[in-house]
């Protein structure tokens, strides 16, 4: 499953290249893997008319901050074929998966084929083709079904929203209109689900990364309580104080309170932390804990957060 923007943003980046060309699958991987982010190659990509190279420098760079930030793993990768007439991984498609699958341990993997063209009429039109990997599955991937919600992908509007990553060209995938893609296999959904299981997934993901940091940050065990707007975290100070962060259910997750919370006299006061966070961000929330702690126990005003301190 992905987002149309992930599916736009693949395509515009095959058609612009009259090579083979490709880029990166990040995301979850639960029952099935879902895509939140496809990014293009990093600048040491090697592209020629029947093979392309990955820029593995700059993969690393990019999974270790996707990692980070999100809690994504690299899920796999997409490619074209542009010349070759193929829209299945090659051999060596499928021995460099495996590679990678064994040397991270990873129980699955997907890669996207994009062909261009092939018909006369369909000049300049991308055709994306999904395959699964399995350790189980020595024979070879198998073909896939795509799931595609309408819209951008959270993880992309918060990133673009944040200027992050330029050389991606992040916001450039709605260039592409979608009568210049064609799926194999993809199911497009009418409307984005902002109340099913899968929703709930997507915000529990974000929940559970945001605690692992808390966890980190303060050296303690961090409480979750669910509320009619979301959540609540509560992360320790000591025995009896805790700096609680409410946290909106809707997407991007913002931040929307945070709290000193005294149990032994049953107290709790607003921390007058300037959130400049948009969404949730692990990195993000663990500056904010220590700056709020630092505020509360000097005293001073109010104080603009540094993401980028963390």
């Amino acid at each position: 499953m992905t987002w149309e923007s992930e599916v736009r943003a693949v395509a515009r980046e095959a058609i612009a290249w009259s090579t083979e060309t490709g880029g990166d699958l990040f995301g979850v991987w639960e029952d099935a893997p879902v895509i939140y982010l496809a990014t293009r190659a990093g600048p040491g990509a090697l592209r020629e008319v029947v093979h392309f190279r990955l820029d593995i420098d700059y993969l690393r760079v990019l999974s270790q901050q996707l990692a980070a930030g999100w809690g994504l793993r690299y899920l796999g990768d997409w490619h074209s074929h542009h010349r070759l007439g193929l829209s299945a991984p090659s051999g060596g498609d499928r021995r460099r998966i495996r590679r990678v699958a064994a040397r991270n341990g990873f129980h699955g993997m997907a890669e996207v084929i994009v062909t261009i063209g092939g018909r006369r009429e369909d000049d300049g039109v991308a055709r994306l083709h999904p395959w699964l990997y399995s350790h189980d599955e020595l024979g070879g991937p198998k073909p896939a079904r795509l799931r595609v919600l309408p819209g951008a992908s959270p993880v992309r509007d918060t990133l673009v929203a944040r200027g992050a990553f330029p050389e991606q060209e992040l916001p450039r995938w709605a260039d592409l209109p979608l009568d210049r893609i064609l799926g194999e296999g993809a199911q497009r959904d009418q409307e984005s689900d902002d109340s099913g299981p899968l929703y709930e997934r997507v915000v529990e993901h974000l929940l559970d990364n945001a605690s692992r940091a808390l966890e980190e940050a303060c050296g303690g065990p961090v409480e979750r309580h669910l509320t009619g707007f979301g959540a609540v975290l509560a992360a320790p100070v000591d025995e009896t104080r805790l700096i609680g962060f409410a946290v909106s259910r809707q997407w991007p997750c913002p931040i929307l309170e945070i709290d000193w919370i005294d149990r032994a006299s049953g107290t709790a006061e607003p921390i007058p932390v300037a959130l400049l966070a948009s969404s949730l961000v692990p990195q993000e929330i663990a500056t904010l804990y220590h700056t709020a702690h630092q505020k509360k126990a000097h005293g001073e005003g109010t104080a603009h957060v540094d993401p980028g301190a963390a």
